[in-house]
């Protein structure tokens, strides 16, 4: 029995111990995989001695199931009108600009409506702009390429 478990946990460690914190997508390559390896006959066997057996069909049974069900989620939205990516941004920047707008000029209005939201709406501005232009800086301190490296 401590081959047989020696074995098989040699195999969940190739595969990998935390299957469960990643993606979909990796996860299902990962399961798939320790699948394919849980059915090889020395695998299956080393199952059977340490009655692992019942353990090996429900993670095949899961495994089918979750496929089963991602497949039917991706096939019903895919068939979901969505519109696309650009137009939608132009549509909500021009939205947000006009709120931001309005706020703004009712908070010099009626400040003491529109004052705090006209003021956190600015600090929230002036950290993002903060964070756009150091991403910019880091990104111009790093070489795109190893011939543009300062000699």
């Amino acid at each position: 029995m401590a081959t047989a478990g020696r074995n098989l946990t040699g195999i969940i460690e190739t595969t990998g111990n935390s299957i469960h914190s990643l993606g979909y997508t990796a996860e299902t390559a990962k399961v798939n995989s320790l699948i394919a390896y849980l059915s090889a006959p020395a695998a299956l066997k080393d199952m059977e001695t340490i009655g692992a057996t019942k353990w090996y069909e429900e993670l095949k049974t899961s495994q089918d199931k979750f496929e089963n069900i991602y497949k039917t989620k991706i096939d019903i939205e895919s068939v979901i009108d969505v519109p696309l990516i650009r137009g939608s941004r132009a549509r909500i920047t021009r939205f947000v600009n006009a709120l931001i707008s309005y706020i703004a000029i009712n908070g010099e209005l009626d400040n003491a409506k529109f004052g705090a939201l006209n003021d956190k709406i600015d600090e929230i501005i002036i950290e993002i702009v903060a964070i756009a232009r150091a991403r910019e800086t880091r990104k111009g301190d790093v070489p795109k390429k190893p011939e543009e490296a300062p000699a």
